[in-house]
């Protein structure tokens, strides 16, 4: 059997946090995304899009040092009304980059510091 033919249709992507509850509110309140796991004890929570099987988890590392270098993508079909949904939250939003013919996206920071990059179609073609 192949590696390929066990995958399934789930998978996540795991991002450390200074604050549990900071991030799920963050996470919640301002990106909507829906809390599916809720786990304070094991200091681990987890959110997903209206994907199903596409999660992004919260954790907090058992050492307490937070590693900040994670990149999570998240992809969506009018990127300028996401653009405007996160400046009407307050969140600061970085300049819209362009790659035409290809994507055209924009990051923001979580409250931790990790970088969630916003992805759609280009909005220039060459």
């Amino acid at each position: 059997m192949a590696l390929k033919d066990v995958y399934t249709a789930e998978m996540h992507a795991t991002l450390q946090v200074k604050d549990l509850e900071e991030a799920k509110k963050f996470y919640q309140d301002v990106l909507e995304l829906t809390l599916v796991d809720d786990i304070p004890d094991f200091g681990w929570a987890s959110v997903q899009s209206k994907l199903e099987g596409a999660k992004i988890g919260l954790s907090l590392p058992q050492d307490g040092n937070v590693v900040v270098s994670n990149v999570v993508n998240l992809h969506v079909s009018d990127l300028e009304k996401a653009k405007s949904a996160l400046d009407g939250k307050g969140v600061t939003t970085g300049d819209m980059i362009d790659f035409p013919n290809m994507i055209s996206m924009f990051s923001i920071k979580d409250p931790t510091g990790n970088t969630i990059t916003f992805i759609g179609a280009p909005r220039k073609t060459e």
